[in-house]
């Protein structure tokens, strides 16, 4: 997958993995912080071109107000978006990865105050990436 390359993006920037950057699920006392999720229906396998995917990314910001959550939204898409091809290389957990794409399909939506005090924005980025296999 490709969490880990925009995890390191986002750190570049001042997240930090397991406190204000998830995969999956934000533990509900986090006041600030970025989720990243795959879509519910998983990430579609191409039978003629197995290591290439299209797909949605989902990426959830968390906030205090529901101008912060849009600003911290904001903040992220400029950090993550890309237009022009990305390689990575390959690490231990994964094979070479090249990024085609990633770009939002909209502008945040900022949900009403949770329970928790907190707002969260949604945004769906519209990706296209291949990984190699190890070997």
């Amino acid at each position: 997958m490709i969490f880990d390359i925009l995890v390191e993006k986002l750190a570049a920037a001042g997240f930090i993995g397991g406190r204000t950057v998830f995969i999956g699920t934000m533990p509900s006392g986090i006041e600030y912080g970025v989720e990243l999720r795959v879509p519910l229906i998983g990430i579609a396998i191409d039978p003629y071109i197995p290591s290439r995917h299209a797909t949605r990314i989902q990426i959830i910001c968390r906030a205090d107000t529901a101008v912060n959550t849009e600003t911290l939204a904001i903040q992220v898409q400029k950090l993550l978006q890309s237009e022009v091809r990305e390689i990575h290389p390959a690490n231990t957990n994964r094979g070479r990865v090249i990024i085609d794409r990633f770009f939002p399909d909209t502008l945040p939506i900022v949900f009403p105050r949770l329970e928790s005090n907190y707002f969260e924005a949604s945004q769906h980025f519209d990706t296209v990436f291949s990984v190699e296999m190890l070997e």
